[in-house]
């Protein structure tokens, strides 16, 4: 709709540009976006910030795991990336390792 309702004066006023329907005038009130750009913390972006993903279906931005700094999904094992000072053991096809210390590393080989 591109409008939200303004209670205090009972009139609709325009969402941010680039949202598509808002619950608020600023940039970081959306709750959707226009086509084309994505939806993160509320704000509609040209794509997701680091340490965001998206399935591509909803243009919606969903955070990575906390260890990941950039990611395939949410889960802790599917980090692309880690954040600096974690480390992972290596990449499968099949399953993604998990960012860990070094010290966790070395408990995980033995």
């Amino acid at each position: 709709s591109g409008y939200y309702g303004y209670s205090d004066t009972g009139t609709c006023v325009a969402c941010s540009a680039g949202c598509a329907s808002c619950f608020g005038p600023k940039e970081d009130m959306c709750a959707s976006c226009t086509s084309g750009l994505f939806l993160a913390e509320s704000r509609c972006q040209e794509s997701c910030p680091p340490s965001y993903y998206t399935t591509g279906d909803d243009n919606v931005c969903k955070r990575c795991h906390y260890t990941c700094e950039s990611c395939a999904g949410d889960s802790i094992h599917q980090c692309v990336s880690c954040i600096s000072g974690l480390f992972s053991v290596g990449w499968n096809v099949r399953q993604r390792m998990p960012c860990w210390t070094c010290l966790q590393l070395r408990h995980w080989e033995m």
